[in-house]
């Protein structure tokens, strides 16, 4: 009984911390994550406009204050723009603004283990910068032509949330299902443990008396049994 009433007692105490992360999560997590993806949804809405603004059909890109309108040349200018921001940076972790696409500002992204490209506009949009000049226009658009895509992804991204709010609005507040069993083996593990230490004390006043010693009642002064000296005797 005692190790049930102990068992219960651990399922309670982890059915109350996860009350507890529950309400964390319905009043605060879930409530901030979806304002965030909301937030981020709207602004890749604001850059699909953008694009849209600059769909010309033909290339071109500004690299260092000079428009580019042929993707071998502009390769070649933005390797020669990373050599030499790289080497005059050194090791340290930054980002450099080298130009424009689409109505975007392009940087360079640096840190020792992986350099990189982003596209910022009322978000930013990030790719590896890869082995070459062309490879980097390359990837350049199309990190541009992902970007509705990303706009799916955010959606769902969005409605996982949702959803996961919506399921910890079911379990916040749902009762410790053991309670009823919790509350009736406490009381009879309670009730049995004041009968044994009863028993108990019952025991230790019998061991009392088989050694001879008086029950309580039997040892007040008995003035008649106790030997008077009279004057003179």
């Amino acid at each position: 009984l005692e190790n049930r009433v102990t068992e219960l007692k651990i399922l309670r105490g982890a059915w109350s911390n996860e009350q507890l992360s529950l309400e964390r999560k319905v009043n605060t997590t879930y409530p901030s994550h979806i304002k965030q993806h909301q937030r981020r949804i709207e602004q890749i809405n604001q850059d699909i406009a953008l694009l849209e603004q600059n769909k010309g059909g033909n290339f071109s890109i500004v690299l260092d204050g000079k428009r580019y309108a042929e993707r071998p040349a502009a390769g070649e200018a933005l390797a020669l723009l990373y050599r030499t921001i790289s080497e005059s940076r050194g090791k340290e972790e930054y980002e450099f603004e080298i130009g424009a696409y689409r109505g975007f500002r392009l940087y360079f992204s640096f840190n020792p283990f992986s350099p990189g490209l982003i596209l910022r506009g009322a978000s930013q949009y990030s790719t590896d910068i890869g082995s070459s000049g062309q490879g980097a226009i390359t990837r350049i658009e199309n990190l541009a032509g992902r970007i509705p895509d990303y706009l799916k992804e955010a959606r769902r991204e969005l409605e996982e949330v949702q959803k996961q709010l919506a399921v910890a609005q079911q379990q916040v507040g749902q009762p410790f299902i053991y309670e009823d069993e919790l509350s009736e083996k406490a009381a009879q593990l309670t009730e049995i443990n004041t009968k044994l230490e009863f028993e108990s004390l019952q025991e230790g006043e019998a061991i009392l008396d088989e050694n001879g010693q008086r029950p309580d009642d039997e040892e007040e002064w008995d003035s008649e049994r106790v030997p008077c000296s009279a004057p003179g005797r």
